[in-house]
Protein backbone atom coordinates (compact mmCIF):
# COMPACT_ATOMS: atom_id res chain seq x y z
CA UNK A 1 0.00 0.00 0.00
CA UNK A 2 3.04 2.44 0.77
CA UNK A 3 3.86 2.41 -3.26
CA UNK A 4 -0.12 3.52 -3.93
CA UNK A 5 0.26 6.41 -0.89
CA UNK A 6 3.18 7.26 -2.12
CA UNK A 7 2.41 8.15 -5.49
CA UNK A 8 -1.40 9.50 -4.40
CA UNK A 9 0.46 12.05 -2.54
CA UNK A 10 3.09 13.08 -5.18
CA UNK A 11 0.06 13.04 -7.53
CA UNK A 12 -1.40 15.76 -4.97
CA UNK A 13 2.05 17.56 -5.07
CA UNK A 14 2.19 18.16 -9.01
CA UNK A 15 -1.10 19.22 -8.62
CA UNK A 16 -0.86 21.58 -6.05
CA UNK A 17 2.30 23.26 -7.34
CA UNK A 18 0.71 23.26 -10.65
CA UNK A 19 -2.36 25.45 -9.42
CA UNK A 20 -0.32 27.27 -7.29
CA UNK A 21 1.68 28.36 -10.61
CA UNK A 22 -1.54 28.60 -12.42
CA UNK A 23 -2.92 31.14 -9.64
CA UNK A 24 0.31 33.34 -9.78
CA UNK A 25 0.10 33.28 -13.61
CA UNK A 26 -3.47 35.31 -13.56
CA UNK A 27 -1.58 37.82 -11.33
CA UNK A 28 1.85 38.55 -13.06
CA UNK A 29 3.10 37.67 -16.81
CA UNK A 30 4.98 34.32 -17.36
CA UNK A 31 8.32 36.48 -18.04
CA UNK A 32 7.72 38.56 -14.56
CA UNK A 33 6.82 35.04 -12.50
CA UNK A 34 9.91 33.08 -14.15
CA UNK A 35 12.22 35.79 -12.58
CA UNK A 36 10.53 35.98 -9.42
CA UNK A 37 10.93 32.13 -9.25
CA UNK A 38 14.28 32.37 -10.96
CA UNK A 39 15.84 28.99 -8.89
CA UNK A 40 13.01 26.96 -9.67
CA UNK A 41 12.86 28.36 -13.22
CA UNK A 42 16.72 27.63 -13.76
CA UNK A 43 16.71 24.08 -12.49
CA UNK A 44 13.23 23.02 -14.45
CA UNK A 45 13.96 24.80 -17.70
CA UNK A 46 17.83 23.38 -17.18
CA UNK A 47 16.04 19.67 -16.99
CA UNK A 48 13.85 20.32 -20.08
CA UNK A 49 16.67 21.70 -22.23
CA UNK A 50 18.23 17.66 -21.50
CA UNK A 51 14.66 16.11 -21.63
CA UNK A 52 14.46 18.05 -25.40
CA UNK A 53 18.27 16.82 -26.32
CA UNK A 54 17.39 13.23 -25.01
CA UNK A 55 14.20 13.31 -27.05
CA UNK A 56 15.16 14.58 -30.07
CA UNK A 57 12.42 17.06 -29.75
CA UNK A 58 11.89 19.55 -32.86
CA UNK A 59 9.70 22.84 -33.14
CA UNK A 60 6.31 22.17 -33.34
CA UNK A 61 5.49 23.61 -37.09
CA UNK A 62 2.38 24.80 -35.80
CA UNK A 63 4.19 26.88 -33.40
CA UNK A 64 5.92 28.77 -36.07
CA UNK A 65 3.34 28.94 -38.64
CA UNK A 66 1.36 32.06 -39.75
CA UNK A 67 -2.13 32.43 -37.84
CA UNK A 68 -4.53 31.28 -40.13
CA UNK A 69 -7.01 33.64 -41.55
CA UNK A 70 -10.17 31.55 -40.86
CA UNK A 71 -9.36 30.70 -37.25
CA UNK A 72 -7.63 33.67 -35.93
CA UNK A 73 -6.83 31.90 -32.13
CA UNK A 74 -3.60 31.44 -31.60
CA UNK A 75 -1.94 28.16 -31.16
CA UNK A 76 -1.93 27.04 -27.19
CA UNK A 77 0.23 23.86 -27.69
CA UNK A 78 3.51 22.60 -27.15
CA UNK A 79 6.44 24.88 -28.61
CA UNK A 80 8.18 21.71 -29.16
CA UNK A 81 7.42 17.84 -30.21
CA UNK A 82 8.92 15.07 -29.72
CA UNK A 83 10.68 12.73 -32.58
CA UNK A 84 9.75 9.55 -30.40
CA UNK A 85 6.06 9.78 -30.30
CA UNK A 86 5.08 7.86 -26.91
CA UNK A 87 8.69 7.59 -25.36
CA UNK A 88 9.36 11.06 -26.13
CA UNK A 89 6.60 12.69 -24.08
CA UNK A 90 7.19 10.96 -20.63
CA UNK A 91 10.52 11.77 -20.70
CA UNK A 92 9.86 15.88 -21.58
CA UNK A 93 7.52 15.85 -19.16
CA UNK A 94 9.62 14.00 -16.51
CA UNK A 95 12.79 14.76 -16.53
CA UNK A 96 12.40 18.65 -15.26
CA UNK A 97 10.68 17.07 -12.33
CA UNK A 98 13.59 15.03 -11.63
CA UNK A 99 15.75 17.47 -11.84
CA UNK A 100 13.46 19.61 -9.49
CA UNK A 101 13.18 16.84 -7.04
CA UNK A 102 16.64 16.63 -6.91
CA UNK A 103 17.25 20.48 -5.86
CA UNK A 104 14.80 19.68 -3.21
CA UNK A 105 16.40 17.32 -1.83
CA UNK A 106 20.01 18.94 -2.17
CA UNK A 107 18.47 22.52 -0.48
CA UNK A 108 17.04 20.58 2.33
CA UNK A 109 20.12 18.45 2.84
CA UNK A 110 22.12 21.44 3.19
CA UNK A 111 19.86 24.10 4.87
CA UNK A 112 17.00 22.85 5.90
CA UNK A 113 18.40 20.00 8.56
CA UNK A 114 16.45 22.01 11.44
CA UNK A 115 12.94 22.27 9.44
CA UNK A 116 13.53 18.05 8.34
CA UNK A 117 13.99 17.59 12.18
CA UNK A 118 11.12 19.52 13.36
CA UNK A 119 8.43 18.41 10.88
CA UNK A 120 6.50 15.38 12.20
CA UNK A 121 6.78 13.14 8.84
CA UNK A 122 4.67 10.76 10.68
CA UNK A 123 1.51 13.08 10.11
CA UNK A 124 1.95 12.80 6.03
CA UNK A 125 0.47 8.88 6.10
CA UNK A 126 2.12 6.53 3.87
CA UNK A 127 -1.03 3.84 3.59
CA UNK A 128 -3.83 4.59 1.33
CA UNK A 129 -7.09 6.05 3.06
CA UNK A 130 -9.57 2.99 2.92
CA UNK A 131 -12.12 5.04 5.32
CA UNK A 132 -13.71 8.40 5.28
CA UNK A 133 -12.44 8.71 8.93
CA UNK A 134 -9.05 8.29 8.01
CA UNK A 135 -9.15 10.28 4.96
CA UNK A 136 -10.14 13.52 7.15
CA UNK A 137 -7.82 12.54 9.81
CA UNK A 138 -4.82 12.23 6.72
CA UNK A 139 -6.17 15.80 5.52
CA UNK A 140 -6.02 17.13 9.35
CA UNK A 141 -2.36 15.69 9.57
CA UNK A 142 -1.76 17.70 6.18
CA UNK A 143 -2.75 20.86 7.81
CA UNK A 144 -0.47 19.89 10.83
CA UNK A 145 2.74 19.55 8.75
CA UNK A 146 1.72 22.91 7.31
CA UNK A 147 1.33 24.50 10.42
CA UNK A 148 4.99 22.80 11.93
CA UNK A 149 6.32 23.43 8.96
CA UNK A 150 5.74 27.44 9.26
CA UNK A 151 6.83 27.39 13.00
CA UNK A 152 10.30 25.22 11.92
CA UNK A 153 11.02 27.98 9.60
CA UNK A 154 9.82 30.67 11.42
CA UNK A 155 11.67 29.86 14.92
CA UNK A 156 15.11 28.08 13.33
CA UNK A 157 18.13 28.84 15.06
CA UNK A 158 19.57 29.47 11.35
CA UNK A 159 21.09 33.06 10.55
CA UNK A 160 18.51 35.10 8.82
CA UNK A 161 20.05 34.88 5.29
CA UNK A 162 19.95 31.03 5.59
CA UNK A 163 16.58 30.92 6.36
CA UNK A 164 15.32 33.54 3.68
CA UNK A 165 17.29 31.61 1.56
CA UNK A 166 15.60 28.48 2.37
CA UNK A 167 12.08 29.67 2.15
CA UNK A 168 12.93 31.46 -1.01
CA UNK A 169 14.80 28.54 -2.56
CA UNK A 170 11.69 25.94 -1.49
CA UNK A 171 9.24 28.02 -2.69
CA UNK A 172 10.59 28.62 -5.95
CA UNK A 173 11.20 25.02 -6.51
CA UNK A 174 8.31 23.72 -5.21
CA UNK A 175 6.16 25.32 -7.10
CA UNK A 176 8.29 24.65 -10.59
CA UNK A 177 6.74 20.95 -9.66
CA UNK A 178 4.25 22.03 -12.08
CA UNK A 179 4.30 20.59 -15.53
CA UNK A 180 5.12 22.77 -18.28
CA UNK A 181 2.94 23.72 -20.87
CA UNK A 182 1.81 21.17 -23.37
CA UNK A 183 3.60 18.76 -21.32
CA UNK A 184 1.06 17.59 -18.60
CA UNK A 185 -0.24 14.33 -19.60
CA UNK A 186 3.72 13.53 -20.22
CA UNK A 187 4.54 14.16 -16.62
CA UNK A 188 1.57 12.31 -15.00
CA UNK A 189 1.85 9.54 -17.50
CA UNK A 190 5.51 9.00 -15.97
CA UNK A 191 4.67 9.14 -12.95
CA UNK A 192 1.63 6.64 -13.55
CA UNK A 193 4.18 4.19 -15.02
CA UNK A 194 6.99 4.89 -12.63
CA UNK A 195 4.57 4.25 -9.35
CA UNK A 196 3.47 0.77 -11.00
CA UNK A 197 7.31 -0.18 -12.06
CA UNK A 198 8.32 0.22 -8.45
CA UNK A 199 5.70 -1.27 -6.94
CA UNK A 200 6.35 -4.29 -9.03
CA UNK A 201 9.98 -3.93 -7.96
CA UNK A 202 8.65 -3.77 -4.16
CA UNK A 203 7.32 -7.12 -4.97
CA UNK A 204 10.92 -8.81 -5.48
CA UNK A 205 13.18 -6.30 -3.00
CA UNK A 206 12.94 -4.07 -0.03
CA UNK A 207 14.88 -1.49 -1.65
CA UNK A 208 11.98 0.90 -3.41
CA UNK A 209 10.39 0.93 0.07
CA UNK A 210 13.46 2.02 2.11
CA UNK A 211 13.76 4.54 -0.49
CA UNK A 212 10.61 5.64 0.07
CA UNK A 213 11.02 6.05 3.66
CA UNK A 214 14.57 7.63 3.61
CA UNK A 215 12.61 10.50 1.18
CA UNK A 216 9.57 10.79 2.95
CA UNK A 217 11.16 13.73 5.55
CA UNK A 218 11.82 15.68 2.72
CA UNK A 219 8.46 15.10 0.66
CA UNK A 220 6.47 15.85 3.81
CA UNK A 221 8.22 19.22 4.09
CA UNK A 222 7.78 19.66 0.21
CA UNK A 223 3.52 18.58 0.73
CA UNK A 224 3.63 21.45 4.01
CA UNK A 225 5.61 24.11 1.87
CA UNK A 226 2.64 23.95 -1.35
CA UNK A 227 -0.10 24.05 1.23
CA UNK A 228 1.42 27.29 2.86
CA UNK A 229 1.84 28.66 -0.62
CA UNK A 230 -1.37 27.20 -1.61
CA UNK A 231 -3.17 29.17 1.15
CA UNK A 232 -1.07 32.55 0.55
CA UNK A 233 -2.07 32.55 -3.39
CA UNK A 234 -5.53 32.39 -2.59
CA UNK A 235 -5.54 35.34 -0.34
CA UNK A 236 -3.15 37.33 -2.72
CA UNK A 237 -5.42 35.99 -5.68
CA UNK A 238 -8.65 36.92 -3.68
CA UNK A 239 -7.46 40.47 -2.75
CA UNK A 240 -6.00 41.44 -5.87
CA UNK A 241 -9.64 40.34 -7.45
CA UNK A 242 -11.14 42.38 -4.90
CA UNK A 243 -8.74 45.49 -5.45
CA UNK A 244 -9.51 45.09 -9.33
CA UNK A 245 -13.22 45.35 -9.08
CA UNK A 246 -13.39 47.77 -6.71
CA UNK A 247 -11.39 49.78 -9.29
CA UNK A 248 -13.44 48.97 -11.98
CA UNK A 249 -16.39 50.03 -10.18
CA UNK A 250 -14.82 53.44 -9.10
Amino acid sequence: MIYVAASIWLLIAVLMAWGVHHLSSTMAKPRTLDVLLFPGTLVAYVGRTVALLVAGAKIAPKAIAPPDKKDPKPYDGPLYEPSVPVFGPLVVGFVPFLFTVCAIFAVLSRLGLPVLNAVPHDQISAEFPTTLSVFWAQLRGVLTVAEVTFDAIRNTEMVNWRTALLTYLLASLSIRLSPFKGNASGLLGALAIIGAGTALVGTLTTAPADLIAGGWPHFCVVIGMLVLLMIATLIIRGIVSTVRVLAHWH
